[in-house]
């Protein structure tokens, strides 16, 4: 029977799935640092390389908008990506979304702005939803209109 070892010990162990672990970790970290240095500004605090595999790069961004503006930059990071010493070979490129909520939150540029709904909106979601037949979306919508209406939410 063995002992047990010290978790740390297990980390540092280059084998075993652990260390087989941490070190896919450390070079995908190498990577997406590479990778958003060729970035633009903006966009580069908003998406992060989530894997390689087989010569796809997977990269995720934070919203639609952010994943529409990368795709645009796609054909030039690609190249650019597949010009530079130390990279693996890349074929493509793949995009897909992950809300910074359901990950590890993604930096910001800026306070967060409050949403606000205007009391004419409002009045447009209440006069929409007492047209409607379904009573479970009728009540939902009035909910959401309240928001906006004076001293709402």
């Amino acid at each position: 029977m063995h002992a047990a070892k010290p978790f740390h010990q297990l980390l540092q162990t280059p084998e075993g799935r652990l260390g087989r672990l941490r070190a896919r970790c450390a070079q995908l970290a190498e990577l997406d640092e590479r990778v958003r240095a060729q970035l633009p500004a903006p966009l580069r605090d908003h998406c992060r390389v989530a894997n390689l595999r087989n010569g796809v790069l997977v990269m995720q961004t934070e919203s639609p908008s952010w994943n529409n503006l990368l795709r645009y930059h796609l054909p030039t990071l690609l190249r650019d990506l597949q010009a530079s010493a130390g990279i693996p070979p890349l074929r493509s490129i793949r995009l897909t979304v992950m809300p910074a909520s359901g990950a590890a939150p993604m930096p910001r540029q800026g306070p967060l702005i409050p949403l606000r709904m205007t009391p004419p909106t409002a009045a447009l979601i209440a006069s929409l939803a007492e047209s409607l037949e379904d009573e479970a979306l009728r009540r939902s919508l009035l909910r959401l209109a309240r928001h906006g209406q004076a001293g709402g939410g």
